[in-house]
């Protein structure tokens, strides 16, 4: 059977839905707003009934994965709403403070010995090939930490580290092959 759906969130200042077209065995969903607006716009107004400019860090990861929820695995689609918002990157995952592991924490008041790896919320902007910035915000806590990533050369990378686990990584990979 075909399909022609269209939902709308209205009664705000831009009026976003999803148009679904197509087939049950293949639908197609597309992003749609009156007035017209770009895409990550469109997104914004969906989901969190605001413009993209009142947007913050977890609510682009929210943007995001919703993105990925309506238009599937369409590739294009979430590299331009990523763009959007200037970013190249947005992840929910494990903590990783350190490229190379947790490190314990005895001298911090108030912390049990291990630094936390609950849900984080990363994203991150790729300023050159060779330097990544990312931040990274726990979801159950108010831990927060600022990571730049800087290829030297193709085995060595420098991690910098600012937040509850401050610090300097120089990671030098090898691969025999």
């Amino acid at each position: 059977p075909g399909l022609n759906v269209l939902a709308l969130r209205k009664g705000l200042p831009v009026e976003a839905g999803v148009e679904v077209l197509g087939t049950v065995a293949r639908p197609k969903a597309r992003l749609v707003s009156s007035p017209d607006v770009p895409e990550p716009e469109k997104l914004a107004w969906l989901v969190l009934g605001r413009g993209q400019g009142d947007v913050s860090a977890g609510d682009a990861a929210t943007l995001v994965q919703a993105a990925n929820a309506l238009l599937g695995s369409d590739a294009p689609a979430s590299a331009k709403i990523l763009g959007g918002f200037g970013l190249d990157d947005v992840r929910l995952g494990r903590d990783d403070s350190s490229a190379l592991g947790t490190l314990p924490q005895s001298t911090v008041a108030g912390r049990t010995g291990q630094a936390s790896a609950a849900e984080v919320v990363t994203v991150g902007k790729r300023l050159t090939d060779d330097i990544y910035v990312s931040y990274r915000q726990g979801l159950a806590d108010a831990e927060g930490s600022l990571r730049i990533a800087w290829q030297l050369t193709q085995g060595l990378q420098l991690i910098l580290r600012a937040g509850y686990l401050p610090g300097v990584d120089a990671v030098y990979r090898f691969s025999f092959r």
